[in-house]
């Protein structure tokens, strides 16, 4: 099919030299010939760097008969394409529109020499394209920027971006209708699945067409539905706010529950991919998080661990884009407490004379360790070696030592000390207790014959 204004005549007066043409000359389908109702249209667009090709299809028009596609502006440019409808009532055809800065256009199918409108479709201009990265996010506080690229947009006009539950910004596209740069919103978006949106509320500045002075008969113009003085176009793209949780019970431990089992938990984690557990970085366990929403739970078992704060980390690495953009790395940390029970030591009996023996017991101390004993005086001079002794079950342990011979007299302290095998992280604990060494009977004797002599 060619336009019957030849590519040069399109304006105001474009239906009306159309009309005039065909009455002047065209042959038109015999009387009689009927039309399926009502018809159907439908716009197919293929944009073009600065003209968009509108593939348009009717069903329900006059059969075997000469139409014409007419595509209307709002600011009254038309464009005039002579079509065709097949014995079946269908028409196949494409007119061209220019880009420009109108929101788009009435795409009509008439016939010559009547005002009858068939069909009627109001076309957007769809050639406006948004891209954002990143579209996978993870939690953090503070600002979070977008890098963002628009397309096809109506120049000078601003394009507001907005995603849930944050305050839009607005950007306005160069004279070509694009705009790249950075977009930072004041905060993140709400945690899970959402979009961020573009979104131009359009005009139509195009002046208008100047009127083609043509002289003929006069003719009517078929009636145009009132185009809307504006569009507003809106493109929508998913984004994820990955937000992980990290819960572990209880979060105090006595630390003769170590080693032994804690529950862990986690939500909004990425689904099906592996995250590690480790305790105070090192490796304790590998979860895998549900298919439905990134969940998990179970116990995990916790080796032994000192006296105090812990922490407990997950650590997620998912690789969810195409090289080159990088993994998200997902992290989060819970608390974990260990109580130690405060060691205690005595002897009995806590007096005793040079060369006897005397009990001690020890509590609070960690199962299954070696305990050395030794005597030392006030100032930890070291004084002898008193035996060892191993840790039962419950932290106890009980050993007869020998108050060393030609001890001096007076307060001497009994010293245990656990000793730790390489590697162990809970600290060796130490216990003391004070033992009075006396003189024996014997030594009070010769004392109070040396006295009276």
């Amino acid at each position: 099919m060619t336009s019957v204004l030849s590519g040069g005549f399109r304006g105001r007066r474009a239906v009306a030299l159309g009309v005039t043409a065909v009455a002047l000359g065209a042959v038109l389908t015999a009387p009689g010939a009927t039309a399926a109702a009502p018809a159907t249209i439908s716009v197919t667009p293929t944009c073009g760097p600065s003209s968009v090709t509108l593939q348009v299809t009717a069903d329900g028009v006059p059969r075997g008969q000469d139409l014409y596609l007419l595509a209307t502006r709002p600011n009254g440019d038309t464009t005039f394409v002579d079509s065709y409808g097949d014995p079946a009532g269908h028409l196949a055809d494409e007119t061209v529109l220019q880009l420009g800065r109108a929101p788009g256009a009435w795409i009509s199918v008439h016939s010559y020499g009547s005002d009858a409108k068939h069909a009627q479709t109001w076309y957007s201009v769809g050639c406006a394209a948004f891209a954002a990265q990143p579209r996978l996010l993870v939690e953090r506080p503070g600002r979070q920027p977008f890098a963002v690229d628009l397309r096809g947009f109506q120049d000078g006009t601003p394009v507001e971006l907005s995603t849930s539950g944050v305050p839009p910004v607005s950007v306005t596209p160069n004279a070509d209708g694009n705009f790249t740069g950075t977009v930072t919103f004041e905060r993140q978006p709400p945690c899970g699945r959402s979009t961020i949106t573009a979104t131009q509320r359009t005009a139509d500045p195009d002046p208008p067409a100047p009127d083609v002075e043509i002289e003929f008969a006069p003719t009517v113009t078929p009636a145009a539905a009132a185009p809307p003085a504006g569009e507003t176009r809106t493109v929508a793209l998913p984004i994820t706010l990955f937000c992980p949780r990290l819960t572990v019970t209880p979060t105090a431990l006595a630390d003769s529950a170590l080693p032994g089992p804690a529950d862990v938990a986690g939500t909004g984690w990425v689904p099906l991919r592996p995250l590690t557990l480790t305790i105070d970085g090192k490796p304790l366990s590998t979860v895998t998080p549900d298919r439905v929403n990134g969940d998990f739970a179970g116990p995990v078992r916790l080796p032994r661990l000192g006296c105090g704060a812990h922490r407990l980390e997950a650590v997620q690495v998912a690789q969810l884009s195409k090289p080159p953009v990088a993994p998200l790395t997902l992290r989060k940390a819970a608390a974990i407490t260990v109580s130690c029970t405060t060691t205690f030591l005595a002897v009995d009996p806590a007096v005793s004379t040079a060369g006897m023996v005397t009990t001690a017991a020890g509590a609070g101390f960690v199962a299954g360790r070696t305990v050395r004993l030794e005597w030392i005086g006030l100032d930890v001079r070291p004084l002898g070696d008193a035996g060892t002794a191993t840790v039962g079950a419950g932290g106890t342990f009980m050993i007869t030592c020998l108050v060393l011979p030609n001890s001096v007299l007076g307060t001497r302290r009994l010293r245990a000390v656990e000793v730790a095998a390489p590697g162990d992280p809970v600290a060796a604990r130490t216990g003391m207790a004070d033992l009075l060494v006396v003189p024996s009977s014997m030594e009070r004797g010769r004392d109070q014959f040396l006295e009276r002599g």
